[in-house]
């Protein structure tokens, strides 16, 4: 059986890390004893560079994902105005919003599509979407 001792020397910094990760392994999650050796790690994986390329690879992804949280924003815009000028259009043909809904044709396009189910699923996405926003 390999040993650690014997791939890295006993007091080089990566066997330190090893040996940290060991004894934080062995100890009662989320406990004070595993935080302060949950620090001394991340010192050592500061010293050693090795936060280095997941810092870069996260703020990458970020970006990425503000891009496409943004246009997922603004292709539930354009889906908010179409189906509001598809309301608009009855509404301004009858001169009364009530009379519009009750309108066969309007009626019909209804059960085929539920304007109002997408209505409510497009607010749900687009309060979802803000708040994503906001914790990017």
């Amino acid at each position: 059986m390999i040993k650690l001792k014997n791939i890295l020397n006993e007091d080089s910094d990566k066997a330190k890390l090893y040996k940290l990760y060991t004894k934080a392994m062995k100890m009662m999650p989320g406990s004070p004893a595993q935080k302060k050796i949950k620090k001394e790690i991340d010192k050592l994986r500061n010293k050693l560079g090795l936060n280095e390329k997941t810092d870069k690879y996260f703020e990458v992804r970020q970006r990425e994902l503000k891009k496409q949280v943004k246009i997922a924003s603004d292709a539930l815009n354009v889906f908010s105005k179409a189906i509001n000028e598809f309301v608009n259009i009855f509404v301004r043909y009858h001169n009364d919003a009530g009379k519009a809904v009750k309108d066969p044709v309007f009626v019909m396009i209804n059960r085929i599509i539920n304007v109002r189910g997408k209505v409510n699923k497009l607010v749900a996405w687009k309060k979802h979407l803000a708040h994503l926003d906001k914790k990017l």
